[in-house]
C-alpha cells in the first residue's frame, strides 16, 4: 500500500460525505423533537397545575397521578408522538441506504486505484449493482438493527416518566412551579430518546458504508493484501481510536468496528507494485502517524483525549498507543473497540 495525496483527499472524502449525512439527519431530527415538544408541553403542564391544584395536604399521592385522566392522557399522546419521532428517524436513515451503499463501493473502488502506477489502474473492478442479493442483505441487515434497537425507546421513556410523576408530588406553595419543574424533568427523558434515536441511526449507517466498503475490497481481492482502519486524528478523536489507526485486518474482516458514533474509515491496502508485477518503485507512503499526531498536539489536548490517569502513565512511559484500544462484546449488536482503562498503579 501507498498512501499518496490522492489517497488522502479520497479519504476525506468519504469523511465528509458521511458528515454531511448525519449532520443533516441530527439538524432535521432535533428541530422535530423540538416542535413536537413545543406541541406536547403545554398540555402536559396544564395537566400537571390542575393536578397539583387539587392536593391535599399540600401532597399529590401516587394513586392521584394515577386516577388523573388528563394526565395519563397527556402523557399517552407524548409516548405516541415519541414513536412517530422513533419511527421518522428510522426511515430516514433507511431511505438513504442505497445511495449510502453506492457511494461506499465506488469511493473504494477509486481508494483502491489510487494506490497503484497508473498502469495498474484498469485492474480495479468498478462497483456495480451487479450482486443484487449482497446489496439486500446490506439493506435489510440494517433495517432490522435499526428497527430492533430503537423499537424499545418509546416503552422505555414512558417507563421513565411515569416513574418520575407517580412517586407523589411535594407541591408546597406554588402549584404551577411544581408542574413547571415536573414538565422540565418530562423533557429530559423525552429528548433522551432523541439522543438514543440518532446514535442507533448514525451507527447503523456508518456500519452500512463500512459493510459496502467490504464487498468492494472483496471485489479486487487478488490486488490486496487487507484493509487498514484509519482514524481522523484529530483533537476530537477518540484515545481508542487513536490506538486503532493503523492497524492491518484480512479483507474478511468487518470494520472499523468502533465505538457508537465511530467515523473511522477502512483503507483498503494493496499489495507491493512488485507483488503485481510493476516493475517500478513506488512512491513515499504518506500515510499519518497516529503517534507522531498526538505527540505534537498541545498537553491540554492530550489530557483531553485520555483523562488525567491516562495521561500520566502516557508521560511516565507505561501506556503506549498500541494499549489505548480494548475489544468489548455487546450482546444484541456487534463487537466494538473501546478506550482501555490506564495500567495498574
Amino acid at each position: 500500500m501507498t498512501w499518496t495525496l490522492t489517497t488522502g483527499s479520497l479519504v476525506e472524502q468519504v469523511r465528509a460525505y458521511l458528515t454531511g449525512i448525519t449532520d443533516g439527519h441530527t439538524r432535521r431530527q432535533t428541530s422535530a423533537w423540538v416542535r413536537a415538544w413545543d406541541q406536547l408541553a403545554p398540555e402536559l403542564e396544564a395537566a400537571l397545575t390542575e393536578l397539583a391544584m387539587q392536593a391535599v395536604d399540600g401532597r399529590v399521592s401516587r394513586a392521584d397521578v394515577i386516577r388523573s385522566v388528563r394526565l395519563q392522557q397527556a402523557l399517552e399522546q407524548t409516548v405516541q408522538t415519541l414513536s412517530g419521532l422513533i419511527d421518522g428517524s428510522a426511515t430516514e436513515i433507511i431511505d438513504r441506504l442505497l445511495d449510502v451503499v453506492d457511494h461506499a463501493g465506488a469511493m473504494q473502488a477509486r481508494i483502491i486505484a489510487s494506490e497503484l502506477p497508473p498502469a495498474g489502474r484498469n485492474l480495479v473492478a468498478g462497483w456495480s449493482r451487479s450482486e443484487p442479493f449482497a446489496l439486500d442483505a446490506i439493506v435489510t441487515r440494517t433495517t432490522e438493527q435499526i428497527t430492533k434497537l430503537s423499537y424499545p425507546i418509546a416503552p422505555d421513556a414512558a417507563m421513565v416518566m411515569r416513574a418520575e410523576l407517580v412517586r407523589g408530588i411535594a407541591v408546597g406553595a406554588n402549584p404551577r412551579a411544581v408542574a413547571a419543574r415536573m414538565v422540565t424533568n418530562t423533557e429530559t427523558v423525552f429528548n433522551g430518546g432523541l439522543n438514543r434515536a440518532l446514535t442507533i441511526a448514525r451507527t447503523e449507517m456508518l456500519d452500512a458504508h463500512r459493510t459496502a466498503a467490504r464487498m468492494a475490497d472483496q471485489a479486487n481481492a487478488e490486488l490486496l493484501n487487507g484493509w487498514v482502519w484509519t482514524s481522523t486524528l484529530s483533537p476530537r478523536t477518540c484515545q481508542a481510536c487513536f490506538g486503532m489507526h493503523g492497524t492491518l485486518f484480512p479483507l474478511d474482516q468487518p470494520g472499523p468496528e468502533g465505538h457508537q458514533n465511530c467515523r473511522c474509515t477502512r483503507v483498503p491496502k494493496t499489495k507491493s507494485w512488485r507483488e503485481l508485477g510493476f516493475d517500478i518503485d513506488e512512491p513515499e507512503d504518506l500515510t499519518p502517524d497516529a503517534a507522531a499526531v498526538f505527540d505534537a498536539f498541545s498537553p491540554e489536548d492530550q489530557l483531553r483525549i485520555l483523562g488525567p490517569a491516562r495521561f500520566e502513565a502516557w508521560q511516565a512511559g507505561d501506556y503506549p498507543i498500541s494499549d489505548w484500544a480494548t475489544k468489548r462484546t455487546n450482546p444484541g449488536w456487534r463487537d466494538s473497540w473501546v478506550p482501555s482503562a490506564a495500567p495498574a498503579a
